[in-house]
């Protein structure tokens, strides 16, 4: 099966919108149409992102919302952690360097493993 890892902003966006491609890609993952690998750290920095939009008031995320969505990413994605020193790697971008050391933690040792950054 796919093996999937999302950037932040798109699990925030699917929050924001229920309609779009994030809103897509997070109805494909709750279908079971690949697997979704994250950290404790992601989940993490995703709550905190959208507890910061809520307290600004700039839109409206119920608190019941962030939890629920937390907790199921908790539930049903495929937890790596984040050890791996990957500093240097995306030069441009340096906090995305997360991503991609959570991508290999993720990939089955065989060849034939199928894995993808949203």
């Amino acid at each position: 099966m796919l093996r999937v890892v999302i950037d932040t902003n798109v699990l925030v966006s699917n929050i924001l919108s229920k309609t779009g491609a994030p809103a897509r890609v997070i109805d494909a993952w709750r279908s079971q149409k690949f697997i979704l690998i994250t950290s404790e750290a992601a989940i993490r920095e995703l709550q905190s992102t959208l507890e910061k939009l809520h307290r600004s008031k700039k839109y409206s995320i119920p608190d019941e919302d962030i939890a629920e969505f937390t907790d199921t990413l908790r539930k049903n994605s495929q937890p790596v952690s984040a050890l791996t020193d990957m500093a240097g790697t995306i030069p441009n971008d340096p906090d995305d360097e997360k991503f991609l050391r959570w991508r290999l933690k993720g990939m089955r040792p065989s060849s034939s493993a199928e894995t993808n950054t949203c």
